[in-house]
């Protein structure tokens, strides 16, 4: 018992060291003006690939995000779903590890249904249709920022743990799929037991399903 404990002790330890690294990457490209029109025609290749892919075709349900500097930019992704006649929700924190998805009307924007969250992130108006995490469609999908991923399905987030927790609330069906910039693919990323793996894994090259280890 003692070494399970020391083991998810290393692993953590890990990817704190990992986080760390990645951070240092964000920071370098943030004052690049060329690396950071690259990453905005990353993010435009990455919605691209999505559109096409059929998780998204199938979905009648998407659920989304606002990207932060440094993450890969969706929006392109949840305006067609909205004009394409799917339901498109994006999280809402009501604390520093909760959150649940709100969703959006297809009749105004984006900026107009949001607003400036507690970690400066655009969320939803608590007056949009929260969604039960419960009755989360089949085929839904779910496309998640992160830090860092990897081939396997590896996803390293920012550290709160908020997607982790919604993870284990949402049904087995639900697709869940990274969107990664190039500087954020990894070799590896360490895992710990309760950790749920992506399933595919969105980058500049295309959507590609996560092999196991």
């Amino acid at each position: 018992m003692h070494d399970a404990f020391q083991n998810m002790d290393d692993i953590a330890a890990q990817k704190v060291l990992l986080r760390k690294e990645l951070k240092t990457r964000r920071a370098a490209l943030a004052g690049q003006p060329a690396q950071q029109r690259q990453l905005a025609l990353e993010s435009k290749a990455i919605c691209s690939a999505i559109l096409r892919h059929c998780i998204y075709t199938q979905a009648p349900l998407i659920l989304a995000y606002c990207a932060v500097s440094g993450e890969a930019d969706i929006g392109a992704v949840i305006a067609q779903a909205l004009a394409d006649g799917k339901k498109a929700a994006i999280p809402r924190v009501h604390s520093n590890t909760q959150m649940d998805f709100y969703l959006l009307n297809a009749d105004t924007t984006l900026a107009s249904q949001t607003e400036r969250g507690v970690f400066g992130i655009a969320e939803p108006y608590g007056s949009l249709v929260r969604l039960d995490a419960d009755d989360i469609p089949h085929g839904t999908l779910i496309l998640t920022p992160l830090a860092a991923a990897d081939a396997h399905g590896g996803r390293l987030g920012h550290g709160r743990g908020c997607y982790d927790r919604y993870f284990a609330r949402i049904p087995a069906s639900v697709r869940i799929c990274g969107c990664a910039l190039a500087y954020q693919l990894c070799p590896h990323i360490p895992m710990q037991p309760h950790d749920r793996r992506l399933d595919f894994l969105a980058c500049a090259d295309g959507v590609h399903a996560c092999t196991q280890p």
